[in-house]
């Protein structure tokens, strides 16, 4: 089949896909930046930017209420991963409280590596990675690291799942506010933020692209680096 001809049609699929995406699991349209578009001004930017041979439509997958939500990217080279519109920014205001009562805010933060895991009572691999996430918080409190674990539900459904599966991160109950201001899709996410109150590293799911865990590699290496940063 002639290279142009083979565009077009993977152009069609792809498009078609798109549509039936966007009805069926609500797919997102986003640009490197993370600007979000709506499904006709994507398929309208995305026939300029096939046109052009360096640049494409990069197709990905983000996990939102324990489904596979599609997204689509304008980007000039495919990304590696898709930076999101908080990193290298100041994490936004908070106030929660731990399941002990205690408050913790910006100014609980202020100076501090921090790494907060963003999970949910009803999410399996969140809890399947507990006894890892456990084991940074062993290694790296030491070093002044605070480990902190914002999820939706109350202190009550929180602590009946804490007594069959120990997690030591400072848990924060009825966080909805924090997902709603991240805009993060689904559990787990995890977010490390350097002494500068800046979101340094923020990645969803428990493994990266080669299929290792998170909670091994990429977190504790972001982990380092932060701590490195004056």
């Amino acid at each position: 089949m002639h290279r142009n001809s083979l565009i077009v049609l993977l152009s069609k699929l792809l498009l078609n896909h798109a549509v039936q995406a966007q009805t069926t699991y609500g797919a997102r349209y986003v640009d490197e930046t993370g600007k979000q578009y709506t499904q006709v001004q994507f398929d309208s930017l995305a026939r300029v930017v096939r046109g052009e041979p360096d640049k494409d439509v990069y197709v990905g997958k983000a996990i939102k209420s324990g489904e596979p939500v599609p997204f689509f990217v304008l980007t000039v080279k495919k990304p590696e991963i898709i930076n999101h519109a908080w990193l290298r920014r100041p994490f936004p205001t908070f106030t929660l409280r731990d399941t002990s009562g205690i408050v913790y805010d910006n100014n609980t933060i202020n100076g501090k590596v921090v790494v907060l895991n963003l999970w949910s009572t009803t999410c399996h691999p969140c809890i399947d990675e507990m006894p890892l996430l456990n084991a940074l918080v062993d290694r790296y409190t030491k070093m002044g690291v605070l480990f902190l674990a914002p999820a939706p539900e109350t202190t009550t459904a929180i602590n009946a799942i804490l007594t069959k599966h120990p997690f030591t991160y400072t848990v924060l109950p009825q966080a909805q506010t924090i997902f709603k201001v991240l805009d993060v899709a689904g559990y787990p996410y995890h977010i490390v933020i350097d002494r500068n109150g800046l979101v340094q590293y923020l990645e969803s799911g428990t493994t990266n692209k080669t299929g290792k865990k998170l909670a091994e590699t990429d977190l504790p290496l972001a982990i380092e680096q932060a701590l490195k940063q004056k």
